[in-house]
């Protein structure tokens, strides 16, 4: 038998970290190793399990912030995680995940 995809899933906002979670676990080839709700717990996962795939969606806050700044205002942006999380999986390519409509 195949070995499974191993994917963490990153996002702020729980019902889509947990819908996302639920379609990816669907998968009979797929399995969410772990879900994170911020940027710091991202790169302490991948440095940790090193998945397959992570899904990072955009808005995670930097541990430095995280503390003492608006949490409506997102901190880290997508290219800071995904440059980290490329370094961390040097093997892994990065890919964005977003909602936002291009114009």
């Amino acid at each position: 038998m195949p070995t499974e995809i191993q994917v963490v899933i990153a996002d702020d906002h729980p019902v889509f970290r947990h819908g996302l979670q639920q379609v990816v676990e669907r998968q009979a080839d797929m399995q969410v190793v772990e879900a994170v709700a911020d940027g710091a717990a991202t790169l302490d996962v991948i440095r940790r399990l090193s998945p397959d795939v992570a899904v990072l969606v955009p808005a995670h806050r930097s541990p430095a912030r995280d503390s003492h700044s608006d949490k409506n205002r997102p901190s880290v942006m997508p290219v800071w995680l995904g440059l980290n999380v490329v370094k961390r999986m040097p093997s892994k390519r990065a890919r964005p995940l977003s909602v936002a409509s291009q114009r």
